[in-house]
């Protein structure tokens, strides 16, 4: 989150009007950190979990207003990784944005002018959308809260009353990333090459939950895919955590559902690479020396027709791109 943002609004108010702006970065190519560039987490949908999760985004340091404005329409275009859907209905209308100072203090809010067409979401398309918007808009430290509006009226509670300034701790919905005892941890994770003949690394700084094993992390970021557009993904995104994941005596015991399998292309390189996305992942880390995977909780000695699943498997780097040379 950005820190110790100096800019100063005056008090009142401040129009901003939300323009389609074309990112300099598209389809999701690794972005370049400049001097004057400060990351934050946009919030987006992974339908696959069907939960919130963050996209890291550059944005240019500038007054509160740009930066405010930055943010926003990176939210409103949708994110860079294919693994993630954007939230925000791609309205007719303008979306109105407002700044506020409050008076006699340094501490700013954000008013949302939504489009009439707002009202015609779902309950839970509504919940999922200002989630979306508040987890992200205040990644910004001098956002202290947001408050919704459609046209000059504010949006209501389920009772009738005024909704109020939403923030972290009273949106409906949360990311999977809260904001009690989050971490981040360095990983390196294995995908296809663009040929899905190898094995390639991207490094990722990902948010873990101390209280929960990293291995599971590990493994749930392979299900949603690379980031770098140079790679492909090498764990079937149907495939889901089955049980807890544990690590004993250097063996890390990881239980996946059948889509593993069903999902999974036969013959060639695939099925072999895919096993070893894992296992080349997990073994990463400080600790696991070996993995077992299982299949619905039970041991495969046939996987494709290609891997014996039926014991704990070592890392192979020869399966690396550019093993050796």
């Amino acid at each position: 989150m950005l820190k110790n943002t100096k800019a100063k609004i005056a008090a009142g108010v401040v129009f901003l009007m939300v323009a389609t702006v074309i990112l300099a970065i598209a389809n999701g190519v690794p972005q370049e950190k400049s001097d004057n560039q400060i990351g934050v987490d946009l919030y987006f949908l992974n339908e696959v979990y069907l939960r919130l999760e963050p996209e890291t985004r550059l944005v240019d340091s500038a007054d509160g207003m740009e930066m405010t404005k930055q943010v926003f329409d990176m939210l409103y275009e949708g994110p860079l990784s294919g693994a993630l859907t954007r939230v925000m209905p791609r309205f007719n209308e303008t979306i109105e944005l407002k700044l506020v100072t409050r008076e006699n203090s340094d501490e700013r809010f954000l008013e949302i002018q939504m489009p009439k067409e707002y009202e015609t979401l779902s309950p839970s398309e509504e919940q999922l959308l200002r989630s979306s918007i508040v987890w992200s808009m205040t990644e910004l430290d001098f956002i202290k809260g947001i408050k919704f509006y459609i046209g000059d009226t504010e949006l209501l509670k389920t009772d009738g009353e005024p909704m109020g300034f939403q923030n972290r701790g009273n949106v409906v919905v949360n990311p999977r990333i809260t904001p009690e005892k989050v971490d981040t941890e360095t990983v390196t994770l294995y995908y296809f090459n663009e040929d899905k003949k190898a094995l390639d690394a991207e490094e990722r700084v990902i948010f873990v939950n101390p209280d929960q094993p990293i291995e599971k992390f590990v493994v749930e970021q392979l299900i949603a895919g690379p980031r770098n557009a140079r790679l492909v993904a090498s764990v079937p995104p149907e495939t889901k955590i089955k049980g807890d994941v544990k690590t004993e005596d250097g063996v890390c015991y990881i239980n996946l559902s059948g889509d593993f399998v069903l999902k999974n292309a036969a013959g060639g390189d695939a099925p072999v690479l895919s096993v070893y996305a894992i296992v080349n992942s997990l073994t990463e880390l400080i600790g696991v020396n070996k993995v077992q995977i299982l299949i619905d909780g039970e041991k495969l000695d046939n996987f494709k027709g290609s891997v014996n699943l039926s014991m704990p498997l070592e890392r192979d780097d020869a399966l690396i791109a550019g093993y050796g040379t």
